[in-house]
């Protein structure tokens, strides 16, 4: 897995990543990380890298 480093937050949609999410909470596949902030969810996830 490569990652996206042109790709910012802003080209997310963060709707669809909390809607996602909440989702995967009701069907059992994930425990809810305590949070539906975008930033928090991504690096939950370990999905965010951030630049030195």
């Amino acid at each position: 897995m490569q990652p996206a480093s042109t790709c910012t937050i802003d080209a997310l949609d963060t709707r669809e990543l909390v809607v996602t999410t909440e989702e995967a909470i009701r069907r059992g596949r994930m425990e809810d990380p305590g949070t539906r902030d975008p930033m928090g969810l991504l690096c939950g996830l370990g999905l965010l890298v951030q630049g030195d």
